[in-house]
């Protein structure tokens, strides 16, 4: 393999430069070798995305609702209760609002991957690279990414609220625990 190819490779797009289109078959190459990294990325993200939501879903119900369950039963406080059972509770709903937003925004997510994909079959139909087409595809994938921020704040959230009914619950039980001794 030519360093121009492993160069091109190893970046995800081919060098651009002025000769761009000096070589149409090295564009068919590469256009090829980029199609199958996108189309191996395309099947991966949709994997992870999957189960990533299945896996936040799951883990982030369970621990705030298993945390609501039991503060219900432990006696501390009335506003500990509240705001440990309330923090819990409203984390489920971040939990689920997390998980809805992976599957709506996935589409958008992954649209710029296949629109990588035609644009890379087109390249190795025609042998022609446009700089321009490059670096939109390249700004179309910064846009997915900032897509995906949205249910990992949301996640984050759930955590945090966790945390928070885990503090509250503890700081009742702390002062139960040291007004009875």
């Amino acid at each position: 393999m030519d360093d121009k190819l492993q160069k091109g490779i190893s970046r995800g797009l081919p060098e651009v430069d002025p000769t761009l289109n000096s070589d149409p078959d090295f564009n068919r190459r590469i256009a090829a070798v980029v199609f199958d990294i996108h189309s191996s990325a395309l099947k991966s993200c949709i994997e992870a995305i999957s189960a990533m939501s299945r896996w936040m879903l799951t883990a982030l119900v369970a621990i705030n609702g298993g945390a609501a369950v039991a503060i219900a039963g432990v006696e501390v406080g009335a506003i500990y209760k509240v705001v440990a059972g309330g923090s819990f509770v409203v984390g489920i709903l971040l939990a689920f609002a997390a998980s809805l937003t992976t599957v709506l925004r996935a589409p958008k997510m992954l649209e710029p991957l296949g629109n990588a994909m035609g644009y890379w079959l087109t390249v190795q139909d025609d042998g022609e690279c446009i700089s321009e087409d490059i670096e939109g595809l390249q700004e179309e994938a910064d846009a997915a990414m900032k897509a995906a921020r949205l249910p990992m704040v949301l996640a984050g959230l759930s955590l945090f609220l966790f945390v928070s009914g885990a503090v509250a619950a503890g700081c009742g039980l702390l002062l139960v625990t040291h007004t009875a001794g």
